[in-house]
């Protein structure tokens, strides 16, 4: 409800006329008392636009652009998300048995994310978003070692397969192949984002995806390395990826 003051200015306007009747201001306290109230009308008359504001808000032009909901957060982190699902008979499982977020660089195959018992074989997924900064030709490595970090066996390896794809496309075909040994595969890309994922499973000699490791193979395998690298248009050999461009996402 619209609130008005002119009953308010009305008895203030009394005030001065009682006071001359009981004794006259002279001309310099009327001038005074004359410019107090305008003072407090204008007061009262801009209290009263801002009121009619509020009461009556202007109607929105069927032009009007709306405002732009707020933007998610999202947090971006460089490196891979991983899970680990177990062999069976059939092949892999479809139940993850880990999952992790791992960093960029050297990744330690050891059958699994923490350290314990081991009781299956697995397949490693890995996936991240990768960003082509420019157009032009993309190789991924993916480089298995098992002989650099154990000691204790003269000539430990895993017979693995690993694949690579970038989106819908497969980049490194799936192939056993003994450690140490590195593959790749290159594909042309435009500049912009991409999923890059791979796969490795990794058995001991002789040994099935669906049996269960045995000692010698479970230290073999935690002591071997995964490392994925790229080389891009400009660069001259396989190195490691930047922060910014493999990376996830989430909230």
């Amino acid at each position: 409800m619209m609130v008005r003051f002119v009953n308010v200015m009305a008895g203030l306007l009394i005030l001065p006329s009682f006071a001359a009747a009981q004794q006259a201001p002279s001309g310099d306290q009327q001038q005074q008392i004359l410019q107090l109230l305008q003072g407090m009308n204008d007061k009262f008359e801009r209290m009263e636009k801002r009121l009619d504001a509020l009461e009556n808000p202007p109607a929105e032009s069927a032009d009007a652009i709306p405002a732009k909901p707020a933007a998610g957060r999202t947090k971006v982190t460089p490196g891979w998300q991983i899970e680990l699902f177990p062999y069976g008979k059939d092949g892999p499982q479809e139940l993850s048995i880990a999952r992790a977020h791992v960093p960029i660089g050297e990744l330690p195959f050891k059958l699994s994310l923490k350290d314990g018992p081991v009781s299956n074989f697995v397949q490693y997924r890995a996936k991240a978003l990768f960003r082509a900064a420019s157009s032009g030709k993309y190789g991924f490595r993916i480089t298995m070692d098992s002989t650099s970090h154990n000691t204790r066996f003269l000539n430990p390896s895993l017979e693995c397969v690993s694949q690579i794809n970038l989106d819908d496309r497969e980049v490194l075909a799936p192939e056993w192949r003994k450690t140490d040994f590195a593959a790749s595969g290159g594909v042309e890309l435009d500049a912009g984002t991409y999923e890059l994922s791979y796969t490795v499973s990794c058995t001991g000699f002789l040994e099935k995806l669906s049996y269960t490791p045995n000692k010698n193979t479970i230290e073999i395998a935690r002591n071997t390395t995964i490392n994925v690298q790229v080389i891009g248009p400009d660069d001259d050999d396989f190195r490691v990826f930047e922060p910014s461009e493999l990376y996830t996402t989430g909230k």
